[in-house]
Formats: structure tokens, C-alpha cells, sequence
């Protein structure tokens, strides 16, 4: 990161749709990171236990949740929101 762009260093042959993969990659692991402390502060709060969380692309989504199974699915452009 470098101020307001993400600076990307690959190999000059790597293709458009790795350079693709890795960025989403990124993103991925960015809103797992953001995540794991708002679970652990909101689950004594309202009450509940999530099991696991997915993240992974969501075209009309920003998350879902299985009450259930105490799953939580999130979209990965959340990771391009503010934080708040």
C-alpha cells in the first residue's frame, strides 16, 4: 500500500488473470483479518457463537448468514469499504 494505490510487483510475463487472482487473494485475506476481532467483540454482545466464515464473491450480496449452523458468508469487496 503506498498512500492510495496498491502497488503490485510480479514478473513482466505474469498474465492479466493472475495478476486478477492475486489481488483478490489480497482482498480476501484483508477482510479475514478485519473480521476475526468483529466477531470475537460482537458475539458476547448479541449473544450468539459463529462457527466459521467464509469469504468469497458475491454479486448481489455484501454477506449472509446461516443462524443454524452459526455461518457467516461475506462478500470480498467489502475489503474495498472503509472500515467503519
Amino acid at each position: 500500500m503506498k498512500h492510495s494505490q496498491i502497488l503490485l510487483k510480479i514478473r513482466p510475463a505474469t498474465s492479466d488473470t493472475k495478476k486478477e487472482a492475486i489481488l483478490a487473494q489480497w482482498y480476501r485475506d484483508q477482510l479475514k483479518q478485519a473480521v476475526l476481532p468483529l466477531i470475537v467483540e460482537w458475539e458476547p454482545l448479541i449473544g450468539v457463537e459463529v462457527r466459521r466464515f467464509f469469504v468469497q464473491r458475491m454479486k448481489t450480496n455484501w454477506g449472509s448468514c446461516n443462524t443454524e449452523m452459526g455461518n457467516i458468508r461475506l462478500n470480498t469487496d467489502l475489503a474495498k469499504k472503509p472500515g467503519e
